[in-house]
């Protein structure tokens, strides 16, 4: 016997749910964010105060992606 589901033409996959991303994997993106920006404001030659806190934020987006490392995933 053959089994009518088998022949009855292209069978779709179960559609699953995507993988939920835990606390480090929506931390780390802002912190990387974070760094890159600092990154653009320290080496942009128009505006001072940009230069002024670009280490401040580059710190802050470094701190950031280190302590997300100790997060649960």
């Amino acid at each position: 016997m053959t089994d009518p589901a088998s022949t009855s033409g292209p069978q779709s996959a179960p559609q699953s749910a995507p993988p939920q991303r835990g606390p480090r994997g929506k931390v780390q993106p802002v912190g990387m964010a974070l760094m890159a920006i600092g990154y653009l404001m320290m080496f942009q030659p128009f505006v001072q105060i940009l230069f002024t806190y670009s280490f401040l934020v580059i710190l802050i987006g470094t701190l950031t992606f280190i302590i997300s490392n100790y997060l649960p995933e």
